[in-house]
């Protein structure tokens, strides 16, 4: 993004567009209102884009999916129902396939480092493209804190604990990561995670802190991890691009120079949100611990399968897999 906030920055220098008295941008999520999501990156956008172009843009924000259900909010920005949309990865894996890179396991620490990694990995030519091909343009992303694993049986911390252990993913590449890990992969949403667990239908999940406490799995573990990289989830705000490129240089760069903010803002938020509910945790009696860095180095290793077998099948379809892998692992070995 800063490459392209620069070139827009030359661009106002030289060109005197005329202001707008007003532009009115539609924003669409599928969070309710007060979702961290949305206050921290979100809604945090709205008010510097707000504050950078000197009240000129200014918004209407449809939150619960009024506008349409989380699998619809690409399309409607596509076809300009919304001009902004909160776009998971996660959830487009066959239309935006090269941006899950930032959701593979064992690459990243922290929600900063993932998250400037990933602004940087917008600004590559194969991604801004399949962008493009949906006709929208990334404003910002943001990387949530790596999973970690949360047990019913105590502490992971080598091999032998992953032995056998029932252990729920989201499903899809860390379905893949949970066979590496020696564990049986159960995959399975959110929400059915607290059931599952009293059941005793599963022993282990991954997941981040946040998501811990929103599913309240605090009252059915005792134990997790707090140094593991076990993946992650990303997501990007995205505009249509019809109605990007009629704003003026200048108002582009708002969007542009909020979004860096906003992402920044989301991560550090996270991150220290993440270190506060692990001492909650532990204050009610879960056992939160660090993972030694030898056995971390070597799930590590182990999981850079996951991440071949992405590129791997993304090649298989003509799709420039290895590449962003590639450029992914650059982005972050340049971040800290």
């Amino acid at each position: 993004m800063k490459k392209l906030i620069s070139h827009l920055a030359a661009a106002t220098a030289f060109c005197a567009l005329p202001a707008l008295a007003e532009t009115k941008l539609s924003v669409v999520d599928a969070f309710p209102v007060g979702h961290y999501v949305a206050v921290h990156a979100g809604d945090f956008w709205m008010e510097k884009v707000t504050e950078l172009s000197s009240g000129e843009i200014q918004f209407d924000h449809f939150t619960s999916g009024q506008l349409g259900k989380l699998t619809e909010l690409l399309d409607a920005t596509r076809d300009g129902v919304a001009s902004v949309a909160y776009i998971p990865m996660s959830s487009y894996s066959s239309r935006l396939p090269l941006a899950g890179v930032a959701e593979l396991p064992g690459l990243f620490e922290t929600s900063v480092r993932g998250t400037r990694a990933f602004n940087t990995l917008l600004e590559d030519d194969g991604i801004r493209a399949e962008f493009a091909e949906e006709n929208v343009v990334p404003l910002f992303g943001a990387v949530l804190p790596p999973y970690q694993v949360a047990s019913a049986k105590g502490p992971i911390k080598s091999d032998g604990d992953f032995k056998a252990i029932r252990l729920r993913t989201p499903g899809g590449i860390l379905e893949l990561a949970a066979s590496q890990l020696g564990a049986v992969a159960i995959p399975m949403g959110g929400p059915d995670m607290y059931s599952a667990f009293q059941r005793g239908t599963v022993d282990a999940t991954l997941n981040s802190y946040s998501s811990l406490n929103s599913y309240k799995l605090l009252e059915v573990i005792d134990a997790a991890s707090t140094n593991g990289s076990f993946g992650s989830f990303a997501f990007v705000y995205a505009m249509n691009k019809d109605q990007f490129d009629e704003l003026s240089a200048e108002q582009q760069q708002s969007l542009l120079e909020a979004g860096q903010l906003a992402a920044d803002n989301f991560a550090t938020w996270m991150d220290a949100n993440e270190g506060e509910i692990a001492k909650a945790f532990a204050a009610k009696g879960v056992n939160t611990y660090a993972i030694d860095q030898k056995q971390l180095d070597v799930w590590n290793e182990r999981m850079s399968v996951v991440a071949e077998d992405w590129a791997s099948r993304l090649e298989n379809r003509r799709l420039a897999g290895s590449e962003t892998l590639k450029a992914w692992k650059q982005a972050l070995s340049e971040t800290k």
